[in-house]
């Protein structure tokens, strides 16, 4: 899933440490679940980002179930090219492989950003 944000003033440098403090202050929580459904926790963690834009992280999401002890991942990488923010982010869904594809994404939606004159994703040639 790719999301683009655009904030006003210092807004995305701003939002981008924001992320790392919320990281940074609750690294587990437990899942709300029903009384019947097993525990899960989901893990963050904050990872330098690839060497686009003004700056970057990704944010890691494990949630492991307790009675199994199975776990899933996902990413959300988050790109700040000047106010706006590229955000590439994979379910828990996807296999890791599936998720390093959705990461190759990423240079490809930056560039869209920094370009001048940027075509839709989704444009014939």
């Amino acid at each position: 899933m790719e999301t683009l944000y655009s904030l006003p003033g210092d807004g995305a440098h701003q939002a981008m440490q924001d992320m790392r403090n919320l990281v940074g202050r609750c690294r587990s929580v437990d899942l709300p679940r029903a009384s019947w459904e097993p525990a899960e926790t989901a893990g963050f963690a904050v990872a330098e980002g690839p060497r686009l834009g003004d700056e970057s992280l990704v944010i890691q999401a494990v949630v492991t179930t307790s009675t199994t002890g199975d776990s899933q991942r996902a990413d959300a990488t988050v790109v700040r090219v000047g106010g706006s923010l590229v955000v590439i982010s994979t379910v828990l869904s996807l296999t890791r492989a599936e998720a390093d594809t959705v990461a190759t994404f990423v240079p490809a939606a930056v560039a869209q950003v920094k370009s001048d004159h940027p075509e839709p994703v989704d444009a014939v040639s």
